[in-house]
């Protein structure tokens, strides 16, 4: 009960940040929230909020941020999202696990964070 009333706070903070919904890729049954951790303290939860765009929230030590994505790629594996105003950061989702790509010029992607799909 308690984590579908998280799951619903993040859904509604994201609607209200990003707006009424817009047009894109449609909202899908599935992978619309992803949970999962970059350390034992820090978490990550990345909402689908409506088309393209995404919210992560990141907690940390009592404190969370609120970074804006938009989705770039979807496959059977993964959701690709890159971070709004840095075109140089993308992430992929997996079902286990948060990848970002390395940003030294190679197309290299490092894990940073263990996770899973919840929605």
């Amino acid at each position: 009960m308690l984590r579908s009333m998280n799951t619903f706070a993040l859904i509604a903070f994201a609607s209200a940040v990003l707006g009424p919904l817009a047009s894109g890729n449609s909202v899908t049954a599935d992978r619309t929230i992803w949970q999962g951790k970059y350390s034992e303290t820090e978490r990550a939860n990345f909402a689908h909020v409506a088309g393209d765009d995404w919210i992560e929230v990141v907690r940390s030590g009592g404190q969370s941020d609120r970074i804006p994505y938009r989705e770039v790629t979807r496959t059977a594996a993964f959701i690709e999202l890159q971070m709004t105003g840095r075109p140089e950061y993308r992430i992929r989702l997996y079902s286990d696990r948060l990848e970002k790509k390395s940003t030294n010029g190679s197309d290299r992607w490092v894990e940073l964070a263990t996770g899973r799909w919840t929605e």
